[in-house]
């Protein structure tokens, strides 16, 4: 048997706001006509400084964010009425949010079929900016993995090696930076699925905010898990989607007893 969360990798929006300093990219850029400029938050750092030059993993949302330049602040003229497409439409599905008053609208866009797409940023039919946009399908992952040993305050990286050693009672933080058929990452965000086996070797953590009499307020936070037996585990990061995955071994070594 084994033991099974769904995660969103990296810090969420709720811990954003007790963690500033998280963690993160956010890849831009401005749109052709000069006017808005597109920006997509990814949990890890991604090699492109540029969004159209960036490749954006298929089978998610994603949430696309505006601003407008200078110039756009000068020819846009009640920007909250501003509304995106996408071409081809055939293989992909924009939903425009609402926005206040003077700001552009975000979007979300998911893409299933891997290739180019164009958006287009229009206003009463007149189209203010345009973006090129490349999307790909995550094939597997880069593991981004921390531990910490029991009774140790700070996490440290993991080295991964075919078999990494681990002491029983210590916790692991498991991030991924979804990788093309190329071997280099992808922009954006995914909802994984993180599979411990066996499952009675390590249980999913909590992050515990603030205790009182009457309740007790939790995050999940970062997806974790504390090793509680000794013996080997293999912990797997999978896309639902796309079914690309990858996998690290751990020897959970017995934790040593103080006579």
């Amino acid at each position: 048997m084994s033991s099974a969360v769904s995660f969103r990798s990296c810090l969420p929006l709720l811990a954003t706001a007790l963690f500033a300093a998280g963690c993160g990219d956010t890849t831009s850029s401005t749109g052709e006509l000069g006017r808005l400029n597109y920006s997509l938050f990814t949990d890890y750092n991604v090699p492109e400084g540029q969004l159209d030059e960036a490749r954006i993993v298929t089978g998610h949302a994603q949430h696309i964010s505006l601003t407008m330049t200078s110039k756009g602040r000068a020819d846009i003229k009640q920007p909250e009425n501003v509304r995106h497409s996408v071409s081809p439409k055939e293989s992909a599905t924009l939903v425009n949010s609402s926005s206040a008053e003077g700001d552009v609208p975000d979007f979300d866009i998911t893409v299933t079929t891997a290739g180019p797409y164009v958006v287009s940023s229009a206003l009463s039919g007149v189209e203010m900016d345009r973006i090129h946009l490349t999307f790909a399908t995550p094939t597997s992952f880069d593991l981004l993995l921390k531990s910490r040993a029991p009774y140790v305050k700070d996490f440290s990286n993991v080295s991964l090696t075919a078999v990494n050693t681990i002491a029983e009672g210590s916790q692991i933080t498991v991030d991924s930076a979804p990788l093309g058929d190329d071997g280099k990452r992808l922009a954006g965000m995914m909802h994984n699925k993180i599979t411990v086996s066996p499952g009675w070797i390590a249980v999913p953590g909590e992050g515990v905010v603030e205790s009182y009499e009457n309740g007790i307020w939790t995050t999940n936070g970062q997806a974790n898990f504390y090793f509680v037996e000794p013996g080997q585990a293999t912990v797997t990061v999978e896309d639902p989607v796309s079914g690309a995955k990858r996998a690290a071994t751990f020897d959970v070594t017995p934790i040593a007893h103080t006579p």
